[in-house]
């Protein structure tokens, strides 16, 4: 009988220290959990990260949390207000993955958040590193971040454990204050936890309250935009030519008031987007004469091609050289990996007998 009682009070015990682990892991840490809950009643975090808070994150976990902030950043103190239909209504995107066809998945390759293992495969399950999320996250913010990148070497100790791919995208969100490291370690191959990933969405919302569509970081699109139509594909992005007549955008004020166009009163949407609706890109106007003709030109921004009036397409963004990061905050810079950070001046290309463009 006293064993009997012996095993029964065992029992009793397991039974209490199993279900004390489940509430631990469904609490967040300490210094995360207002925090988290605040990011749970702005609509964050989906349900099904609402638990396991020290668990490892997925790709497809993070991809869904870091779309649902840009959604709540775009939709913060604007006029015009968009949903992630408005966007996959008018972004058609040309490159899908097999293994993964969930609506915030296309939204954050639009964006250039995420790219594939390969050109058909996200591997939406595997768990993510802290350096993975550094450069998904430096993807989605770099056209609008301080583009100051900090000495890695002298804030970690572990600097050359950061793969290079992810050395400048790691500096960047550093230097804006979205993630840090712990004991001057920034332990670049060590996973993310939901919890942690939930805290730097809580910072991406304080930095970037201002925060724009960037289609794969090159092509801002301010919401009143969005039904522009746009084209996303592995190496570029374009803008549809557009026979609205109803879109009162900025563009078509403007064209009535630069010197340039103000005295041309026949004049479309199409005309009034390609002169005035990259303002920060092409930053010299040599694009204006072009829309006024309607003319097709080839313009050089050193890192892509911009094609003014193609065949198909209004504008088109050709990223196929395209190998760092671009920001407009302060001018139009460009960074590619590994290098130093260099001043775009946009020119127009001359096309030579071994062009190969369209």
């Amino acid at each position: 009988m006293r064993k009997k009682k012996i095993l029964i009070t065992l029992l009793v015990l397991a039974l209490a220290l199993s279900i004390g682990t489940v509430q631990a892991k469904d609490t967040p840490s300490s210094w995360a959990v207002e925090t988290v809950n605040e990011m749970i009643e702005a609509g964050i975090v989906p349900e099904r990260l609402q638990n396991n808070y020290q668990d490892p994150i997925t790709r497809d976990e993070f991809a869904e949390l870091l779309v649902n902030t840009v959604m709540l950043a775009l939709n913060t103190d604007t006029n015009y207000p968009i949903t992630k239909q408005d966007i996959l209504d008018n972004v058609e995107l040309k490159q899908n993955f097999v293994d993964a066809d969930e609506d915030y998945i296309k939204i954050a390759y639009m964006l250039g958040s995420i790219n594939g293992v390969s050109d058909t495969l996200f591997a939406p399950d595997n768990k993510i590193t802290r350096q993975e999320a550094a450069v998904m996250l430096t993807n989605t913010i770099q056209y609008q971040c301080k583009f100051s990148i900090q000495s890695l070497d002298e804030l970690f100790y572990d600097h050359d454990q950061i793969a290079p791919w992810a050395y400048d995208g790691v500096g960047l969100v550093v230097g804006n204050y979205l993630m840090t490291g712990s004991n001057n370690s920034f332990n670049p191959l060590g996973l993310f936890t939901r919890e942690q990933a939930i805290i730097t969405m809580d910072n991406f919302l304080q930095r970037f309250n201002d925060y724009f569509i960037t289609l794969r970081g090159v092509l801002e699109i301010p919401n009143y935009y969005i039904e522009m139509g746009y084209v996303v594909d592995k190496d570029f992005v374009a803008v549809k030519y557009s026979d609205r007549t109803d879109l009162h955008l900025p563009v078509l004020d403007a064209w009535e008031i630069y010197d340039e166009t103000k005295d041309i009163k026949d004049f479309s949407l199409n005309q009034a987007y390609v002169a005035y609706g990259h303002f920060s890109l092409i930053t010299n106007g040599i694009n204006i004469p072009y829309a006024i003709k309607e003319e097709s030109v080839i313009i050089d921004c050193d890192y892509m091609y911009i094609h003014l009036y193609t065949d198909e397409y209004l504008m088109k963004f050709d990223l196929s050289r395209k190998n760092g990061y671009t920001n407009i905050i302060f001018g139009h810079y460009y960074r590619g990996m590994g290098q130093d950070t260099i001043y775009i001046t946009p020119t127009i290309h001359q096309c030579t007998a071994e062009c190969t463009h369209q």
